[in-house]
This record gives C-alpha cells, sequence and structure tokens, in this order.
C-alpha cells in the first residue's frame, strides 16, 4: 500500500488535543487559576487529561496522585455528562471538550 505525500505527512504528524478542565470546591481556592486549559497529544480520554493536570499543578498533585484517586474521590463531568455513564476515565475527549472536577466531601 502507498500513501500520497499529504497522507505521509499526517501519519508522522502528532495530534494534540486541548480540553478545558474546571475545579470547583474547596480545592479551586487553593490553585492559581479554577480553569485550566490542558493540552494533550495523541488520542486522548479523560485520565490522560487528568492525570497532565496533575502533573502540570502542585495543588492538585498534593490532593491526588493520579486519575483513579481523583475518580474516586470526585465527581468528573465531561461535557456536563457524569463519565460513570460514558465509560468512566476511558471516556473519549475531543478538541474542545471540558471536564469539571467536583470533589466529593468525605468524613463524618
Amino acid at each position: 500500500m502507498e500513501f500520497s505525500r499529504d497522507e505521509r505527512r499526517q501519519i508522522g504528524r502528532v495530534h494534540r488535543v486541548s480540553v478545558t478542565v474546571v475545579v470547583r470546591g474547596p480545592l479551586a481556592g487553593h490553585l492559581r487559576k479554577a480553569m485550566v486549559e490542558v493540552k494533550v497529544d495523541g488520542i486522548t480520554n479523560v485520565r490522560s487529561v487528568l492525570d497532565r493536570l496533575i502533573a502540570l499543578d502542585r495543588a492538585i498533585a498534593a490532593a491526588w496522585k493520579g486519575a483513579d484517586e481523583l475518580e474516586r474521590d470526585a465527581l468528573i463531568l465531561c461535557n456536563d455528562i457524569d463519565i460513570g455513564l460514558t465509560g468512566g476515565l476511558n471516556t473519549e475527549i475531543k478538541e474542545g471538550d471540558r471536564i469539571v472536577v467536583v470533589p466529593l466531601v468525605h468524613g463524618g
């Protein structure tokens, strides 16, 4: 199978997705910005966006070590839909999507 010059150029290009992440609740007060644009390379899902966010922000990294912890301790919405209904952390992300993280309050 042969590819055209444009097809070869596309194959070598990494697709970058830009997603808006909004953090609500008490944690938002500890962040520099409660709304962050996160850029992730390649075909991506909610997990890769949240892992990237954790790597970028110390306050979030102090609260959560990874996307799995964050999912356990927060309600996560992708385009206003609970990711529990759309595949959890494996929910696919497209350019311009919006993720909202609402930390849950635990304790007794």
